[in-house]
């Protein structure tokens, strides 16, 4: 099979009926299959009813992102805010004074 071919057979198979609803392992992982659909996509190879498919796959990976990103500002807001919710300076020295409020070490 030549690279063409084997291009043509890839941007012509279906999706499995589970992968729209399978959740990736990982934010860059989802990310790498959103951009991959998006090239389908653009390519303008693809079935109606394949292009359909990619769309619902599509919506659900960018909510899985939407959801990793919103967790990962919670995150970062719990490390940058003190045990008061007021936000701490990040600075070279302010790492110290950090951990010793986020570990209750005195």
């Amino acid at each position: 099979m030549t690279k063409l071919q084997t291009k043509n057979s890839k941007m012509n198979a279906k999706p499995k009926k589970d992968s729209v609803t399978s959740l990736p392992n990982s934010f860059e992982e989802a990310l790498k299959e959103l951009e991959a659909i998006a090239a389908k996509l653009e390519s303008g190879e693809i079935t109606l009813n394949d292009t359909v498919e990619l769309c619902a796959r599509g919506r659900m990976l960018h909510d899985f992102c939407a959801a990793k990103l919103e967790e990962a500002q919670l995150t970062v807001n719990e490390i940058i805010t003190n045990n008061d919710y007021e936000p701490i300076g990040i600075t070279g020295s302010d790492l110290q004074k950090l951990y010793k409020s986020k570990n209750k070490i005195n």
